[in-house]
């Protein structure tokens, strides 16, 4: 799993085997991936007051229906004034950033929601 995370990484951030620093840079991101895996395990509290996009899996959303505590917002609901989920099929946790593969499912709705008149 190790390998296949960072060999993602890699592809991600555009780094080679050869490339001077992609160590440093897989160390780093390992670390980050650490530290925000201790974050989410603290429950959150409060809510956010302005309207949010949320931008999701379709294997994501499947899971959490199919756990039974699914509510088609990720468990954000209870945060949120209001929010719209955008279901993304066809990618991973990774890809869904990918500007050829995730980026066109939903970079358009991003792009209104983030220009509509308020």
């Amino acid at each position: 799993m190790i390998e296949q995370s960072r060999d993602r990484w890699r592809d991600l951030l555009g780094l080679d085997d050869d490339d001077r620093g992609a160590d440093e840079v897989m160390t780093a991101m390992a670390i980050s991936t650490l530290r925000g895996a201790g974050v989410m395990a603290t429950p959150t509290a409060g809510e956010l007051g302005v309207d949010a996009l949320l931008v999701a899996t379709g294997e994501f959303l499947d899971s959490e229906r199919d756990s039974g505590e699914g509510t088609g917002d990720l468990l954000w609901g209870p945060h949120l004034r209001s929010c719209e989920v955008v279901r993304v099929d066809g990618v991973d946790h990774y890809s869904i950033m990918d500007r050829d593969r995730g980026v066109p499912q939903w970079g358009k709705r991003l792009s209104a929601y983030l220009t509509r008149p308020r």
